[in-house]
This record gives C-alpha cells, sequence and structure tokens, in this order.
C-alpha cells in the first residue's frame, strides 16, 4: 500500500485477507477480525464470515447471515451471503439474489431495483458491476468512459 502504516505482524490462521482504499482486513479461523489501521466500531465484526473494507469502515456477514459494520447500520439487510465496500457504496448480496445498496452521496445512488438475479457483485467508486443468474455482467453508476462496455461478457457460473 502507501506504507504510511504500521506493518501487520504475525498473522497466522487465516480465513481472508481484504483491501480497500487505506485500510487492510483479515478474518481468523477464530472469528476475530483485524483491521489495520484499527477502526473505531470493527469489534461490531468479530464472529463474520466475510468482510470488505473501504476507506474508514468495514462491512461483513455473520453466521446467521445479517449485515454488520463498523460505521452504519445495515441491520435491515438480512439473508445475506456478499457484501463489497467502496468510497462510494456498500452492496450486499441476498439469497434471492436482489441486491441491497447504502449509498454515500445521491449522486452516486443508482437503481438496484431491477437486478432481480445477481450471483456477485462488486462495488468500485463511480461504477459497480453485477453478475447475473445467466452469466451476464451490467455495470451501473458513471459509465462514461467506457466501463458500462460488457456487451458480450459471459461468465461461467460454478
Amino acid at each position: 500500500g502507501c506504507n504510511d502504516y504500521s506493518e501487520l505482524a504475525d498473522w497466522s490462521g487465516l480465513t481472508d485477507v481484504v483491501g480497500g482504499s487505506y485500510n487492510a482486513a483479515v478474518l481468523s479461523d477464530d472469528g476475530s477480525v483485524w483491521i489495520s489501521p484499527r477502526l473505531k466500531g470493527q469489534e461490531q465484526l468479530d464472529g463474520c464470515v466475510a468482510i470488505a473494507v473501504n476507506t474508514g469502515f468495514a462491512v461483513g456477514i455473520m453466521k446467521d447471515g445479517s449485515a454488520v459494520s463498523s460505521a452504519f447500520d445495515l441491520s435491515a439487510w438480512q439473508d445475506i451471503i456478499a457484501v463489497d465496500a467502496s468510497t462510494t457504496a456498500v452492496l450486499g448480496l441476498d439469497m434471492s439474489g436482489c441486491v441491497h445498496g447504502l449509498f454515500f452521496r445521491e449522486r452516486d445512488a443508482v437503481d438496484l431495483e431491477p437486478y432481480k438475479q445477481v450471483s456477485a457483485l462488486a462495488a468500485g467508486g463511480t461504477h459497480h458491476a453485477l453478475v447475473m443468474a445467466d452469466g451476464t455482467v451490467k455495470v451501473l453508476g458513471d459509465v462514461s468512459h467506457g466501463e458500462g462496455d460488457v456487451a458480450g461478457w459471459v461468465l461461467k457460473i460454478n
């Protein structure tokens, strides 16, 4: 990274590692979450089975499918199977294939309602990608530089 923060020492027994702008986070096999640099409220993420992190916050999925965050109230999100975080949004995918979104600025918000059969997602700064159940890719948000040019992209879903 930018090497302005202390090194992460003795991280062993890890089950997942993620990075975002200015933060790194790991899940350990004992259920604890380590984030560098440390975030206010990060203890709420202990016990997560999946995590995403970005500048100043982290989000995770608990064993029961509920979503938690070090900074935001995501208690309405249930049956969540995937989360991602960006500098402009938090996205969550539930078991039924619907996407939930928390957008930090109105100008970055996108309408997620039409997308019902989603298999995977990725949150980006100004645009977000969804992999649909049929393997096609949809890109939402600011696609003024060609980011949405995914015609013909079909991913094999295992």
